[in-house]
């Protein structure tokens, strides 16, 4: 899920920092808030919620503003983290903040998207600063790398079913594990026993292109994109 701003330009002569500051934080907060209560539309079951893994929603940057930002990029990704914390801490969820630089020079002031540690953890390589935990290592670090850079956002289909490359788990045994659906109430409804380490779930289809490993029945509201376990 990502959303996007059409950016706009400073006034003459005006540092692009003072008016990203000035003008196009407030927006990033604001559009940052509607990212979680999107995702947190829909109640779940508190055992349910309280296993969700941590977000991090990332903020992509045009170049030019990027750039204008390394000065501030911690201090700035600091303050929207702990945004982002008070609010989802409103629905029992952990929310980070990441900022990425746009490859294309004409990409839009700013996109947030949101992603999993998990997801993200495979395409993002750069970290802002270095984050020693010696007293030692802070000092030689300020001196090796006094300027921080911003991470390079990938360009990628943030909607894709990623499930390349993956190695089944240590422990795998094939028809050891069932995937049990459950009503809303903890009702369990149907039950597989997965022969694969990846699987893939979904609504049933006659259309072969989305088709899944397990169709669950009688759920016509959800997704026909698949879910990838």
């Amino acid at each position: 899920m990502s959303t996007h701003s059409p950016g706009g330009s400073p006034r003459p002569e005006e540092p692009l920092l003072d008016a990203f500051l000035r003008d196009t934080l407030p927006e990033v907060k604001l559009t940052l808030g509607r990212q979680i209560d999107r995702e947190n539309a829909r109640t779940l079951p508190e055992r349910y919620a309280q296993l969700l893994p941590e977000t991090v929603l990332v903020v992509t940057l045009r170049p030019d503003v990027a750039d204008s930002l390394m000065p501030v990029a911690r201090q700035v990704e600091e303050e929207l983290t702990e945004s982002c914390m008070r609010h989802g801490s409103l629905y029992d969820r952990e929310y980070r903040v990441q900022i990425h630089r746009a490859e294309r020079a004409n990409a839009p002031m700013f996109a947030v998207s949101s992603h999993s540690v998990d997801e993200l953890a495979e395409v993002v390589a750069t970290p802002l600063a270095p984050s020693p935990s010696d007293p030692a290592d802070a000092t030689h670090a300020a001196t090796a790398a006094p300027t921080p850079t911003i991470r390079v956002a990938p360009e990628m289909d943030p909607d894709a079913t990623r499930v390349e490359g993956v190695s089944p788990p240590p422990g795998w045994e094939p028809g050891r594990f069932l995937l049990v659906a459950e009503d809303l109430d903890g009702t369990e409804r149907e039950s597989f026993r997965l022969a694969e380490p990846i699987t893939t779930v979904g609504r049933r289809s006659d259309d072969p292109r989305f088709r899944s490993d397990v169709a669950l029945a009688d759920v016509p509201h959800v997704s026909r994109r698949q879910l990838a376990l």
